[in-house]
């Protein structure tokens, strides 16, 4: 790099005021188009920018149009800030109360973040209530501004779909058909197949099969729901479906009558019924699609097999990566795991698998 810009000093020592006007119009060329490689923003060293002021100086007014590491009127200041020591600004005392402590500030962003609908005022009123006094609500919201938070967010109203479901997951069901193509001495029909699934817990229940869904079939499923209710440790309260026309009058009344309160999805939205599509996907990739059913006994053994591996062995991320009945107490904690202690168990002639260490 040394040699570089000696040859570049000699070789402008030794040109005449023509040929010097083009080596600078090429290093400038040059200069803008490396500058067009860096970041918008360049921060310089103190030393950097003395030795940009002292050569700057020699130029004086001219240097503004040959500078591109900065603005124009960054390097101007740099040369007032030169002439009048007193005025620069890396020397001037700041004014103004000092920010709060660091520990303060996460504690604010971790109540904006941990708790939806609180505002500065809410806050405020914790810290008041933990103790903490030296602070004051305009200091509050700018914590708030500077970290992405609104210091009064809008209420529970405008809360977003998926805010409602994780509030209300625990007590809430999602329902939704399901089709398998099955083969009877009369022919192939295609069986619906009615799934409830919990979102908080995973946990799934197959409420009935049948080729033909018509209102006297449904009226059974939802005294079968009401039944099923009690068998999840929160009472449910909501129930999600989408706008089949199988959920029928009758079928909705019943399930209020059994103290569900149903909510009916807008067309052509899988997503605000996204657990339960989501079991309807995995048991179709991970076992239906891989059958060809015989009678409904068959449906019925396949689907008590893959509930069964689904809530004991299938592991799923909404639940730790852990299957929904998982019993902590039976998990040891081990260092390492090695191949041959491992043995291999499958049901379905190996269509549904999963390993366990082998007993001590």
């Amino acid at each position: 790099m040394k040699a570089i810009f000696q040859s570049v000093f000699l070789a402008v020592a030794t040109a005449t005021e023509s040929e010097l006007v083009k080596q600078i119009e090429f290093l400038k060329a040059e200069n803008e188009i490396l500058r067009s490689r860096l970041p918008k923003r360049i921060y310089t060293t103190r030393a950097e920018r003395a030795r940009m002021v002292k050569y700057a100086k020699q130029l004086g007014a001219k240097a503004s149009g040959l500078v591109s590491l900065v603005s124009p009127r960054t390097l101007m200041r740099w040369l007032a800030e030169d002439r009048n020591p007193k005025q620069d600004r890396t020397e001037v005392k700041k004014h103004g109360r000092r920010k709060k402590p660091q520990e303060i500030r996460d504690l604010i962003v971790k109540f904006a973040s941990e708790n939806e609908g609180w505002g500065s005022g809410r806050i405020l009123g914790e810290l008041y209530r933990l103790g903490y006094k030296d602070i004051k609500r305009g200091t509050v919201c700018n914590i708030l501004r500077e970290n992405g938070f609104r210091p009064n967010p809008p209420g529970r109203d405008n809360s977003t779909w998926a805010e409602f479901l994780r509030r209300h997951k625990e007590t809430l069901l999602a329902c939704d058909f399901f089709t398998k193509s099955v083969w009877t001495p009369i022919g192939r029909l295609e069986y619906y197949i009615l799934a409830l699934i919990c979102p908080g817990t995973r946990e799934v229940k197959i409420l009935g099969m049948t080729p033909h869904p018509n209102e006297h079939w449904m009226i059974q499923q939802a005294r079968n729901l009401c039944v099923v209710c009690d068998e999840f440790a929160v009472t449910p309260r909501y129930l999600i479906h989408d706008m089949d026309t199988k959920f029928c009058k009758k079928f909705l009344k019943t399930v209020r009558s059994g103290g569900l309160k149903t909510i009916k999805i807008p067309p052509r939205s899988p997503n605000m019924n996204a657990h339960c599509e989501r079991f309807i996907g995995s048991i179709k990739r991970e076992c239906l699609d891989r059958f060809l059913v015989f009678g409904e006994n068959h449906l019925r053994h396949i689907l008590t097999e893959y509930l069964d591996y689904y809530h004991h062995r299938r592991p799923h991320r909404g639940t730790g990566f852990l299957p929904p009945n998982f019993n902590e107490a039976t998990r040891e904690e081990v260092e390492t795991l090695e191949l041959g202690e491992l043995v291999r168990h499958e049901r379905l002639g190996g269509v549904l698998s999963w390993y366990k260490r082998k007993a001590g």
